[in-house]
């Protein structure tokens, strides 16, 4: 569904991404780990074009993407929950959801059945939930988008083990659904909860691609990479 082949990616004249390879299959779950400023967050964002790539080619469905638009890559099917969640604080859930609504896109409905924990707050305003409400939230934004990729920025970020757990679950849920995750996470122990495979990316360059079982047995690559 997904191919990065050989991307190199720029912000301004800063060369970030040094051929980055990677594919996610229709209804699979790939985790792309590193530590901080490994080139997680630019992949991701150069699958949608919200950074440079000068050389190398994206890839979804097989159709090349990699000059399109951003607009243009989210009608086609991609959504990103970025990082920093990027919620509307003044609106309400309601609100917020209505902003990713589009025609052919979830119900209300839907995503509160999904996320049965926005429900009871669809009148709150954004900015007064918790850091896992607003990340659930953003998620389900996204999703009302009816995206068949979904690229997730580190969305266990600053939360709470107990509500790692709870986002986890969600997580799972949609990958039941058949939705093709991509996920940018430090956090090995969500990855192997959720993940079909990995990859490692460090100083912009990818250093492992496998299984999480194969992940799991080298402890050599986590030591190197991953601090563990």
């Amino acid at each position: 569904m997904l191919e990065l082949d050989q991307v190199h990616a720029y912000y301004g004249r800063s060369h970030i991404l040094h051929g980055v390879s990677l594919r996610a299959r229709s209804g699979e779950v790939v985790s792309l780990l590193g530590r901080n400023g490994a080139g997680k967050s630019t992949t991701l964002k150069a699958v949608v074009g919200l950074v440079r790539v000068g050389e190398g080619a994206v890839r979804f469905e097989g159709r090349d993407i990699t000059r399109l638009p951003t607009p243009r890559i989210s009608r086609l099917g991609i959504g990103l929950v970025p990082e920093d969640r990027r919620i509307f604080a003044d609106l309400s859930v309601l609100e917020n959801l209505r902003v990713g609504e589009r025609r052919d896109g979830w119900t209300l409905e839907r995503a509160f059945d999904v996320f049965p924990a926005l429900r009871p707050l669809a009148g709150r305003r954004g900015g007064s939930l918790s850091g896992g409400e607003q990340q659930m939230l953003t998620i389900a934004r996204t999703l009302m988008g009816a995206p068949r990729l979904l690229l997730l920025d580190e969305p266990a970020e600053g939360l709470a083990p107990v509500v790692v757990r709870a986002l986890g679950e969600r997580i799972t849920a949609l990958k039941r659904e058949g939705l093709t995750i991509v996920l940018s996470e430090p956090n090995l122990r969500l990855a192997r909860r959720l993940a079909d495979r990995a990859y490692i990316i460090e100083k912009g360059q990818i250093r492992f691609e496998g299984t999480i079982a194969e992940l799991d047995a080298d402890d050599r690559i986590q030591r190197a990479y991953l601090s563990v």
